[in-house]
């Protein structure tokens, strides 16, 4: 009788034979098909991270050279915006400018007035003019800014190349033109801003950020909202008083309009010159109406040595015969003038402080007392940095120096601006109100113990 065979459970090990129907297995295996998926998964995950990085070091490249080539057309869309005008008006005018000018001499002014707006001095006519026409700054950053907007990339990599390009090409346009000396400063950080300025303008998009270095935006957050918050409110005041100034310039328009006709009737000029006239004055609009906000909050400005404009003080001297320049103050402001402007001008700083500081849900004392006067020195330094901005010369001799009084205005606009908006933002407070409310309570309960009750009217 034959026993069967019985086949043990124990593991087997590399080549144990176990009857005969055991298979010897061997040391090189196939992979299992998981490890093989593994494996060409990580192969696809590797070449596609290649494939978007070599993408996207291309789209970097691409996003350059539009960044190039809009700074380019910015360049060329400003110079043509200016220098076509000029030549225009040198062909067509035969009142205004000398005859005997060629176009080479034409285009020449045309890049001159082109680098005044700038910041630039300009030599026009044997005159030295350094007075911005900030008229023409804003229409050229409109100009740039379509390029800006059509071409660029919202990347700050982009904005760096945008503005370095301009910035090149408007520093090689003054040598060759052959600028004066003076005014490199004020120029390259004018144009620096305007390019900065214009690209920002261009590439933001609702619901497109622009992309900013990581190391500024962590600065920027690192400063405490409060600091913030404050600079803000410096700047909406300072907004409120140049709206002020553009009101105040549109009386001086309208009530000296006779005056300003009288002028203009002593020019003997054909249609494209007095169009010309009536152009080269609106470019000063914007430098006329700071004046005039440093004239509404006290303080003065000149156009020249011997004219002086103040609400108590009015010096009238030699003053070029533009219509523009009759609109100015012929005598001092009236007592009701003066109240007037400085009633508005207090309303506005307490309002504004008031408004900034009341929507703080909380807040400690110190930043309560801190906010309002770094937004009046805000405000204070916006203020002269306009006033810098609009002074300049004119003209040789006596036009040499107009503008705003720097040191008269600022003292002005802090007696006013200071105290209503450090008032304001205290009465604002949530604290102060709190502890005012308190008080009254405390008060009117006192009151009530110290009146007498109807049982002892009765008793008397």
């Amino acid at each position: 009788m034959t026993t069967p065979r019985r086949y043990t459970s124990r593991p087997h090990k590399t080549g144990d034979v176990t009857g005969d129907n055991s298979v010897p297995t061997s040391d090189t295996r196939r992979p299992a098909p998981t490890q093989q998926k593994r494996s060409l998964n990580s192969r696809k995950t590797t070449t596609s991270t290649h494939h978007a990085d070599t993408r996207h070091a291309d789209q970097q490249q691409t996003d350059l050279w539009r960044s190039l080539l809009a700074g380019v057309q910015s360049y060329l869309f400003t110079v043509l915006l200016v220098v076509i005008p000029v030549v225009a008006t040198v062909t067509i005018s035969t009142t205004l400018l000398d005859q005997d000018a060629q176009i080479g001499s034409a285009i020449h002014s045309g890049f001159m007035v082109w680098l005044l707006a700038h910041g630039h001095h300009a030599t026009i006519a044997d005159a030295t003019l350094s007075l911005i026409p900030w008229g023409l700054t804003i229409v050229m950053m409109l100009a740039a800014r379509a390029s800006a907007r059509r071409t660029a990339t919202p990347q700050w990599r982009s904005g760096v190349v945008y503005t370095a390009t301009y910035s090149m090409l408007m520093v090689i346009t003054a040598i060759i033109v052959g600028v004066p000396g003076t005014g490199w400063l004020r120029s390259l950080v004018l144009t620096l801003v305007f390019a900065l300025g214009t690209w920002l303008w261009g590439v933001h998009k609702p619901g497109q950020p622009v992309i900013l270095p990581t190391q500024f935006v962590q600065t920027v957050r690192a400063i405490p909202w409060w600091v913030r918050h404050a600079v803000r409110t410096g700047t909406i005041v300072t907004t409120g008083l140049m709206i002020l100034g553009a009101v105040v310039t549109c009386v001086w328009l309208y009530t000296s309009r006779d005056a300003m006709a009288q002028i203009l009737g002593q020019w003997t000029l054909d249609a494209p010159s007095g169009i010309a006239l009536g152009v080269t004055q609106a470019l000063y609009v914007p430098t006329v109406i700071v004046w005039a906000t440093a004239w509404s909050v006290g303080g003065a400005f000149t156009l020249g040595s011997h004219t002086h404009f103040s609400f108590h003080h009015v010096a009238g001297g030699p003053v070029p015969a533009l219509p523009m320049l009759g609109a100015t103050p012929t005598e001092p402001a009236s007592t009701l003038t003066v109240w007037l402007l400085a009633f508005i001008v207090l309303v506005w700083s307490a309002v504004v402080g008031w408004n900034a500081v009341s929507r703080l849900k909380s807040a400690r004392w110190s930043t309560v007392v801190a906010m309002p006067i770094l937004a009046s020195g805000t405000a204070m330094v916006l203020l002269a940095a306009l006033s810098l901005m609009t002074a300049g010369s004119i003209g040789p001799g006596v036009l040499a120096r107009v503008g705003v009084d720097l040191v008269p205005t600022a003292l002005a606009a802090a007696v006013l601006l200071v105290p209503a908006h450090f008032l304001g933002g205290l009465l604002g407070s949530r604290l102060v109100r709190r502890h005012i409310t308190a008080w009254g309570r405390s008060m009117r309960g006192r009151r009530q113990q110290d009146a007498p009750s109807p049982e002892d009217h009765v008793a008397s």
